[in-house]
């Protein structure tokens, strides 16, 4: 079993923006605090946050993953978001409002609605992300080393954000935290040993660390 609390490390590696492609589309990268929620009545602010050098090898069991934020501003109102991981194998910061907008992300996703009032300056937990990053960690080219990327979604436009601090915020005492628990990979039917009673001994093979037996 492994564990790991995963921070993002440069400016680039969190950002915030909207989903406007007019003059009011929203991009930054170099704040202080990141938005997500509702904005004005017809769009809303979206956070992308880069957790680089990931030690997860492939194919393990995710067995606790949720990410820890920090208010960066006191906020109120209900919010809803949805939270989902960048479906790559090993995930790039986008640089332009354009490529954030098209970032590819999980088939799953997990929903975080809350009326409670944030604090600034206090931490507050998502809940359970075990099976998106479960979907990142089981891609054929995913491996030990690679980065991997939370979205945060809003969908409503009710102007109900929340503010949460960047790396730069704070000399980087409040950034986010995405912590991980996994276990080794669940062994495959294909695995497992098999035997056959009939063979009382006989007929067994070893092939590679597997042991099998075969009746004849």
């Amino acid at each position: 079993m492994g564990s790991g609390i995963f921070y993002p490390v440069v400016n680039a590696d969190d950002g915030y923006f909207n989903n406007r492609f007019d003059a009011g589309a929203a991009w930054d990268t170099t704040a202080n605090n990141l938005y997500f929620g509702g904005g004005l009545t017809t769009y809303s602010y979206r956070t992308f946050i880069r957790f680089p050098n990931i030690t997860i090898p492939q194919r393990s069991e995710i067995l606790s993953a949720f990410l820890r934020l920090t208010c960066y501003s006191e906020s109120s109102g209900t919010f809803d978001a949805d939270l989902y991981f960048n479906y790559e194998d090993n995930a790039v910061a986008p640089t332009t409002h354009v490529d954030a907008v098209a970032l590819d992300k999980t088939p799953a996703s997990v929903n975080w609605t809350s009326g409670t009032e944030w604090v600034g300056h206090t931490q507050y937990d998502t809940p359970s992300l075990v099976v998106p990053l479960q979907e990142v960690v089981n891609r054929g080219g995913f491996a030990s080393g690679n980065a991997v990327m939370v979205l945060l979604i809003a969908n409503d436009t009710t102007n109900n954000k929340r503010s949460i601090s960047s790396v730069i915020a704070n000399s980087g005492a409040e950034i986010a935290e995405l912590h991980v628990v996994w276990g080794p990979p669940p062994v495959s039917d294909d695995e497992l040993a098999t035997w056959n009673v009939e063979d009382m001994g006989n007929n067994i093979s070893l092939d590679s660390i597997f042991l099998t037996a075969t009746h004849a």
